[in-house]
């Protein structure tokens, strides 16, 4: 079974890098350098550290990541089937119950990744598996769950928020100091040893209490807040326990199992599982309060791991008693027939990123081939390590804050990198085909990215009141304005400038009314309704000189106080800026 796993690993394995996370742990095999986010806190030092080994090796970051991704998948797939078999009793009920886990869709996608959470799983599944011998713990097992534990945090600092109420529930098991003493000894000696060096890389405990408390900040002024606009509470529950699995054809015999299994292990009154079962739970209430629902599957796959057990006892509870020998393989049959439905669902993301190269990677190579040399790439945020290592001899800058650097300079080329489409008449587009898959299993991020080209004539600086650019996937885009917002316009020799202004099909009202000025003009009035864009085109009464527009709304919009928008969003905004264009 494990050899057959890493064969299907191996043999779809990506042929280059494609998500955020992953050009960042290259960055920080080259180099660890956690102050420039190699890798992004909360730091990963020991993924980051075996990485590191295999690459002395290799000598290929990608590949080095990997290769331990892999390798962790199959320690993990055997680590996790030992578990099992303490926790079931049954050799063959435990493999079901490890190949349910690692066939799910979500694992399926996740386990050959250059991201951390392949090992991350493999250290979680040694830890359960010692920590769940039944019978009294020996100092040598206190010492081995301390060490699996530290090492899976170190793997993956989130997963503290499980691993510690596993240890607190072993400490509480254990009726001897031995054990006890043993796995807080090891567990802080081994937390040690890839903390320092964390901590001497961030520049000391000050440093790294700044490190540590930046990314804290961020992570409740995004994922806890911001990022979770537009998510209902069902929504977000479904991602995390639904989607790890695929479809509701694939979900719903998995989670009927597990039920089936949670029942029968209460009528049974087996607890050698609470560890488990009760940290998996209290993980499950923290993502779902706290963590970015975009990334759900990749958050969820511990509870995933529990939910494989839970349904692999609910198999054996169903057919064993009824079929006996025959029933514990009627298990592993249905798992296989599961397994290959997993697959064939996640096949249109696997198999396109072994076959072809990531869009953002494919993007790089043609403005290396067709961009001159001292272009300036602009990116958007959520391609900014894509930008930084893959456009590497182009200038890189933030879109978001340069844009209006060079408004004023026609003969500097410009180019935007952005994520998604664009409806540019010369803007190039690098895409992988749509899946229901990728939209469950994924960020939903890189599927399509452009490179734009900015023409001097749509260039402008924004003075007061232009908030950050925005797209979606099929190229529509947008600066969102303040109630009262002004931008620059550059002389071009224009004698007038165009203005796209226009507000979205969820606007709470039909309308709204828009006041536009150009310098000491009079000011001209539109109304821009819901789904319609308004274009303005205003005087430039002297072309040789920047004219500043101000450009004010009669309504204010916070997207917060809209109760059925479900917005986190706390900006006053008054219409959408969707682009500016000089004319002759």
């Amino acid at each position: 079974m494990a050899l057959g796993l890493l064969v299907l690993l191996v043999m779809t394995a990506p042929m280059t890098f494609w998500e955020y996370d992953e050009l960042l742990f290259a960055g920080a095999v080259a180099r660890f350098e956690p102050l420039v986010h190699h890798p992004h806190p909360p730091g990963y030092p020991v993924f980051v550290g075996l990485a590191t080994l295999v690459d002395r090796g290799v000598h290929d970051p990608f590949l080095a990541l990997v290769t331990v991704s892999i390798a962790s998948a199959i320690v993990g797939f055997l680590a996790l089937a030992g578990a099992f078999r303490e926790l079931l009793g049954d050799g063959r009920a435990a493999i079901a119950g490890a190949l349910l886990f690692y066939l799910s869709a979500g694992m399926l996608v996740h386990a050959s990744l250059p991201l951390s959470d392949s090992a991350a799983m493999a250290f979680l599944a040694l830890t359960v598996w010692r920590s769940s011998r039944r019978g009294t713990l020996s100092a040598s097992d206190g010492v081995m769950i301390g060490v699996w534990a530290s090492l899976t945090i170190g793997c993956r600092p989130q997963l503290a928020v499980m691993v510690v109420p596993v240890l607190a529930l072993v400490l509480l098991r254990s009726s001897a100091a031995r054990p006890s003493l043993a796995l807080l000894a090891s567990f802080t000696l081994v937390s040690l040893a890839w903390l320092l060096p964390l901590v001497v890389a961030t520049g000391g405990v000050s440093g790294f209490l700044r490190y540590q408390l930046a990314q804290a900040s961020d992570f409740a002024a995004n994922d806890a807040d911001l990022a979770r606009s537009g998510w209902r509470w069902s929504t977000i529950a479904l991602r995390l326990v639904a989607h790890p699995w695929g479809t509701k054809g694939l979900s719903l015999p998995v989670l009927a199992s597990a039920g089936v299994g949670g029942l029968a292990l209460l009528g049974r009154r087996d607890f050698a599982a609470v560890p488990l079962l009760v940290s998996a739970a209290l993980y499950l209430t923290f993502a779902a309060i706290a963590m970015d629902p975009i990334d759900s599957v990749r958050y969820a796959l511990p509870v995933t791991m529990a939910v494989a057990y839970l349904a692999a006892y609910g198999l054996r509870a169903l057919l064993v008693p009824s079929f006996g020998m025959r029933g514990a393989w009627a298990g592993l049959a249905c798992v296989a027939i599961f397994g290959v439905a997993s697959w064939r669902y996640a096949a249109p993301v696997i198999v396109q990123r072994h076959r072809a190269v990531s869009p953002p990677w494919e993007a790089s190579a043609y403005a290396r081939a067709h961009f001159p040399p001292d272009t300036i790439i602009l990116y958007e945020r959520a391609l900014q390590p894509h930008a930084r290592q893959l456009f590497d001899t182009f200038e890189v800058r933030p879109l978001a804050e340069d844009f209006g650097a060079f408004a004023d300079r026609p003969e500097v080329r410009l180019a935007i990198l952005a994520d998604g489409a664009s409806d540019e008449p010369d803007a190039v587009t690098f895409a992988w085909a749509d899946s229901d898959a990728y939209g469950k299993l994924t960020r939903n991020h890189y599927r399509v990215v452009s490179l734009i080209p900015v023409q001097p004539a749509s260039r402008f600086r924004a003075v007061r009141g232009v908030y950050r650019p925005e797209r979606t996937v099929a190229g529509q885009h947008w600066r969102w304005l303040a109630p009262s917002a002004e931008l620059a316009i550059p002389p071009m020799g224009a004698r007038s400038v165009e203005l796209r202004l226009g507000v979205p099909d969820d606007y709470p009202w039909d309308s709204v009314d828009a006041t536009v000025r150009a310098g000491d003009a009079p000011p001209v009035n539109v109304i821009v309704r819901r789904g319609t864009p308004a274009v303005v085109t205003l005087d430039l009464k002297d072309p040789a000189s920047t004219t500043n527009i101000t450009i004010g709304s009669n309504r204010t919009f916070v997207p917060a106080e809209v109760p059925a928008l479900l917005q986190h969003d706390r900006r006053a905004l008054g219409v959408m800026l969707r682009g500016v264009t000089q004319r002759p």
